[in-house]
This record gives structure tokens, sequence and C-alpha cells, in this order.
């Protein structure tokens, strides 16, 4: 009987954007005795408070038949609009300092 192998991920040679995103993946469960394999083509991979993860939407995507989230644009309110649109005035105004950095803008609040 096949047993799987723990991989180190330091070595994979394939990219895990491609597979995920335009190929797809197979998850196996269960044990030596008894193990469910199905094909994925959503989910992602990262880094979650310092540790690795790969994550996946199998329940929820069977259950609704769809991907298990809505996918949509919030739209700013009046006062995020208007302090967009300043911050851009002040971006193109060239009698207004402009500073290269964090620190040299944090030097000047200091003086």
């Amino acid at each position: 009987m096949h047993t799987f192998q723990k991989k180190d991920k330091t070595v994979l040679t394939m990219n895990p954007f491609d597979k995920i995103g335009k190929q797809w993946m197979l998850i196996t469960s269960g044990d030596e005795d008894k193990a469910n394999t199905m094909t994925a083509s959503w989910g992602g991979v990262g880094v979650l408070w310092g540790s690795d993860v790969v994550y996946i939407f199998v329940r929820q995507s069977l259950r609704e038949g769809r991907i298990p989230f809505d996918i949509s644009l919030d739209r700013p309110n009046k006062e995020t609009i208007a302090a967009m649109l300043e911050a851009e005035r002040i971006a193109k105004d060239p009698n207004v300092k402009h500073y290269s950095d964090v620190e040299e803008a944090l030097r000047e609040l200091k003086r």
C-alpha cells in the first residue's frame, strides 16, 4: 500500500499559484484504511500569524454549488471620496512640500 510522504516545501518545483489558479490540485483526507481524494480549483497559500498555510473551500463549495463568498466592490462614502480627491489634488500641487520618504516627513514634523 502506498503511504503519503511529507515533502519539504522549500524544494517544491511547481508554482502553487499556477497549480491552484490555472490547473487543479488534489485534496486527500482520511487514513491508511479509508481515504477520499477530490480535485479542487480554488484555494490559496500564504502566511498566517507567522505560519505557512494552505486553504481551500470544499464543504461550503459543495453545499452551495458556488464559490463560497461574494465578490463585490465596496463603494466609499462621501467623506472618503472627498479625502481621496483632496489627496490627489495635494499630490499634484507643485506648491505643496513633498517628501521622498517617511523619515524625511517625520524629521520635518519634529522641527
